[in-house]
């Protein structure tokens, strides 16, 4: 499910999948086996480094899982744009978004004839909802199976565009202590999705919010993650989900699991993982079945992740065959903290 570097600002879409037998043919599957055995020795290797990186990560108030009481789904299924071409009413004119982005970053200097006329009542509204359930409502529940990697998932680059809008005007009204409460909301309300996609754009938010704040020359409001901090979430998601891949050993999962500071995305990227792989791999069942027993933050879409068809060639090109086996790098930029 996840997507290429959306939580950057742009969604960087879908390659057409192709079959396995196509991939086969011209790569072969040696090169993904060893692309998990490759994988599961740095895990063993790393996960004692990786688990002292995140030490001060683990367990912060701020990215705790949400109760889980009153879904988000229905009020933003019309309202957000999705992947696929569905438009919602939260769909911003061309005009505008131009205007935000060029030169880039304009959208730091924009005055109010930027965001005259919108309406951003449904950010407060939002409130009433502490999470947002991708099956809830929407594309992804009514759409036929597709692989895990090519579910319909908002278009989460409109969202943040209205963030950036509403952040602005919070600043120029001198009402930007509210603005952040609606954004930290909405930030919360994607994290909430169990992807991470969702992890990783919640965290491009809080680049967003933390930028306006610097901009006005004003103390960082409690709980926004700092620069470094937001960096080190990003890859600690990366490297984490790959602690869980297919190979690594039962024990080096179990005490990375311990230790990956918002484990909802990497559980579910995992399964689908596993599930994607069930035609190579032999055993992915139990891998499945040992990753939906840990408690996925949202166990209809691990579910859903579980009965996934097989991967296309899609998937293994993009994430195993002519990689680094996935933890080191993550690791690494995860040590740089962004330096």
């Amino acid at each position: 499910m996840f997507r290429a570097p959306i939580a950057n600002g742009f969604d960087g879409g879908v390659v057409d999948g192709g079959s396995l037998e196509e991939f086969f043919a011209t790569v072969g599957k040696q090169a993904v086996l060893q692309w998990l055995a490759d994988n599961a020795v740095a895990a063993e290797k790393h996960v004692d480094r990786y688990c002292a990186e995140t030490k001060d990560l683990v367990g912060r108030k701020e990215l705790s899982d949400p109760p889980r009481t009153r879904d988000a789904a229905l009020f933003m299924a019309g309202r957000s744009d999705w992947e696929g071409g569905k438009v919602g009413l939260l769909h911003l004119p061309d005009s505008i978004t131009q205007r935000m982005n060029n030169p880039m970053g304009a959208w730091r200097q924009a005055g109010p004839e930027l965001y005259a006329g919108l309406d951003f009542d449904w950010m407060t509204e939002l409130l009433q909802f502490d999470y947002w359930s991708l099956l809830g409502a929407g594309p992804m529940r009514d759409a036929q199976a597709a692989t895990f990697y090519e579910e319909l998932l908002p278009n989460y680059v409109t969202l943040m565009s209205w963030t950036k809008l509403r952040l602005i005007k919070g600043a120029r009204e001198g009402k930007l202590a509210q603005a952040s409460v609606e954004t930290r909301h909405l930030a919360g309300l994607i994290r909430s999705s169990g992807t991470v996609l969702g992890e990783l754009v919640a965290g491009a938010l809080s680049n967003i919010e933390r930028k306006v704040w610097e901009d006005v020359g004003q103390p960082l409001p409690e709980g926004l993650p700092t620069s470094d901090e937001t960096w080190r979430l990003r890859h600690s998601t990366f490297a984490g989900m790959y602690f869980l891949y297919p190979g690594v050993p039962r024990a080096v999962r179990e005490k990375a699991l311990k230790c990956i500071p918002l484990r909802c995305g990497a559980l579910t990227e995992a399964i689908g993982a596993a599930a994607a792989l069930r035609q190579l791999v032999p055993g992915t069942q139990q891998d499945v079945d040992w990753l939906l027993a840990q408690r996925p933050c949202d166990p209809e879409l691990a579910a859903r992740a579980a009965r996934s068809p097989p991967a296309t060639r899609d998937f293994l090109s993009r994430n195993l065959v002519g990689e680094p086996a996935g933890i080191e790098p993550s690791l690494q930029s995860l040590t740089d903290g962004g330096l």
